[in-house]
């Protein structure tokens, strides 16, 4: 979380798109769902498209990092609920995204949450 918040603020969305892959990845594998890992592994190319797109946008790295921290510190809670709750919103939030600047129209604020 701190060298994604240190990426953000220097702009560097190469590398956050590393970092953002990395920090995806680890959870998919704590999850230890065989069936979930070999889905994300045959999409990773879109997945990967998709992210990119979306880390593009201007003020999309800030909502992504807010987002992550959430998802963290839901984790490390223990609360599988909530750390679900805020995967879901992050995953629709960066896919909307990424939607609309392929579609051409750049989205600034990300969706609002329920």
């Amino acid at each position: 979380i701190l060298r994604t918040a240190e990426l953000v603020r220097s702009k560097d969305i190469k590398e956050l798109i590393k970092l953002n892959d990395k920090f995806h990845k680890t959870i998919v594998d704590i999850t230890k769902n065989n069936t979930l890992i070999d889905v994300l592994q045959r999409l990773s190319y879109r997945i990967t498209l998709a992210r990119a797109t979306s880390l593009n946008i201007p003020a999309r790295p800030q909502s992504t990092l807010r987002e992550h921290e959430e998802i963290f510190a839901a984790i490390q809670q223990r609360d599988p609920e909530l750390a679900e709750q805020k995967m879901r919103y992050h995953i629709r939030a960066a896919g909307e995204v990424a939607i609309k600047s392929i579609e051409g129209i750049h989205v600034i604020q990300p969706i609002k949450r329920k």
